[in-house]
């Protein structure tokens, strides 16, 4: 089965031991790419210059893989010129690949436009794989209404979401990273996710 790369968002803290048991006993290489959780949540709240409340939201995530491989997946702290397809099952520690690339054309901007969401789908970009992201919703809404299909055409109108980081949607767009966002508080849902079977959720595609 293709690798995955799999963000799995703070906000499901309280369910990362059997979601982490989920992923390894599906047995599907990936490289599970850290929320920033509490941690950057206490940063947002702040008065603190965009340069450094991005690379400190950064070092939260990278607090919060720590916590999750506890639950027995270990950690890959990837310099920029050793970043590979993963052939078992990771979490990513993003902080020094982050600082090292930070000066190419493609780096990320410093701003909480940009949050853990879209360096998720920076590194899928990177590895050319799918993204699965996992978070505390069914389906991403847009204008209030929750869709299981956003699909981006040459031209078309970018919506918004509160769900996603603002950069995410404008981002994807630009890319061809195909992307699955699922409910990470029902096991079930997340099995079915890395089997690539059908599951409820919404699909981002092009």
């Amino acid at each position: 089965m293709q690798p995955v790369v799999i963000k799995l968002g703070g906000s499901l803290y309280p369910h990362a031991a059997s979601i982490i048991k989920v992923i390894k006993d599906s047995k599907r290489p990936c490289l599970i790419v850290p929320g920033g959780g509490a941690g950057a949540d206490i940063i947002r709240a702040q008065d603190l210059s965009d340069e450094a409340a991005h690379w400190m939201a950064i070092l939260a995530m990278e607090q919060y893989g720590w916590y999750l491989s506890e639950c027995g997946i270990p950690v890959q702290q990837p310099h920029s010129n050793s970043l590979m397809i993963p052939t078992d099952q990771h979490i990513l520690l993003p902080y020094q690949y982050l600082r090292e690339i930070d000066s190419l054309p493609d780096a990320l901007p410093h701003s909480w436009d940009v949050t853990s969401d879209s360096i998720s789908l920076f590194f899928a970009h990177r590895l050319s794989l799918p993204l699965l992201i996992l978070k505390s919703i069914d389906r991403i809404a847009i204008d209030g209404k929750e869709v299981s299909c956003i699909t981006h055409a040459k031209n078309s109108v970018i919506p918004a979401t509160d769900d996603l980081d603002a950069f995410f949607l404008p981002y994807a767009h630009s890319l061809s990273v195909p992307v699955t966002i699922v409910n990470g508080q029902h096991p079930d849902r997340v099995r079915a996710a890395l089997g690539e079977r059908e599951v409820v959720g919404t699909k981002i595609r092009r």
